[in-house]
């Protein structure tokens, strides 16, 4: 995720463009006329899906209580034992983040929140710097459907050097069934590690409890790497997960110039490959 105030100054109404827009709306109206802390977009490609109207907005504390957070469960149908979990995890964090997810029969909210305090624990005190932090937990919910729920912990390991990412991503990799997916992870982790280094990167594992889902994540924002950059890599992708090129050349034309930060991929909570590619706004 990257500062709103270094992104290119498109309106935050087109995030909602192609979107089922009531539902998009219900999130964007409770941040509008606010001065956003970081604005994402990002595409997940899966098998026989292409997911490109997802984006996410990052809210300072000093604006949660104008966000109406309280009304999360009646306006945005957060079921209610995830909004105990979400509020109870609000005073230790110092970021929010509220996303949207546009799938093919119906959408998804999402409300991420940051412990940096936990980071900068790792960072400087002896012992911990080796020790994976909860960096993140996303509460992911279908307005439509209450059962349809899941919590994801991020953990983050502080300073690992590029050998070592490579050898925690390996895991990931080798689980992937697409020889694309594998190459296109591979490539661009090896683009990044020549530009900025392994300890400029951050390594993220996610974990959710009674799912199949094994992922993990890396951001490279200051890599300055272009989304069209990986054209050729993300097309592969696409032949392989059987979802029509037009949907994601027409996104490649849109934003390839947009800077690309971070890359997640590992096995689903159905069991197949997923890739996701998260760039600036």
């Amino acid at each position: 995720m990257t500062d709103a105030s270094d992104m290119p100054k498109r309106p935050v109404h087109e995030l909602a463009e192609g979107a089922d827009c009531d539902a998009a709306n219900r999130l964007l109206k409770r941040v509008a006329g606010l001065p956003l802390r970081a604005i994402e977009h990002s595409i997940k490609l899966a098998q026989g899906r292409f997911l490109g109207e997802r984006f996410l907005i990052g809210v300072d504390p000093k604006l949660w209580d104008r966000v109406g957070l309280q009304t999360l469960p009646e306006d945005l149908g957060m079921p209610q034992g995830m909004w105990e979990q979400f509020r109870a995890a609000l005073p230790s964090a110092n970021f929010l983040g509220l996303a949207f997810e546009q799938e093919a029969d119906g959408c998804l909210y999402k409300a991420y929140v940051e412990f940096p305090v936990l980071i900068e624990r790792h960072r400087y005190q002896p012992g911990l710097a080796s020790r994976p932090a909860l960096i993140y937990i996303g509460f992911k919910w279908d307005p439509a459907s209450p059962a349809r729920q899941a919590t994801t912990h991020y953990y983050w390991e502080p300073r690992l050097p590029a050998a070592q990412i490579a050898s925690r991503m390996s895991r990931h990799i080798s689980a992937l069934g697409h020889a694309p997916v594998r190459g296109l992870v591979e490539s661009l982790f090896e683009r990044a590690k020549d530009r900025i280094g392994g300890e400029a990167m951050i390594y993220l594992e996610a974990e959710e409890k009674k799912s199949r889902r094994r992922s993990f994540a890396l951001s490279f924002y200051k890599a300055g790497i272009e989304l069209g950059d990986i054209r050729a890599g993300l097309l592969g992708v696409a032949d392989v997960l059987a979802f029509p090129r037009a949907l994601l050349e027409a996104r490649l034309e849109r934003d390839a110039a947009q800077a690309l930060g971070t890359i997640a991929a590992g096995i689903d909570r159905n069991g197949q490959d997923f890739l996701t590619v998260y760039y600036d706004h």
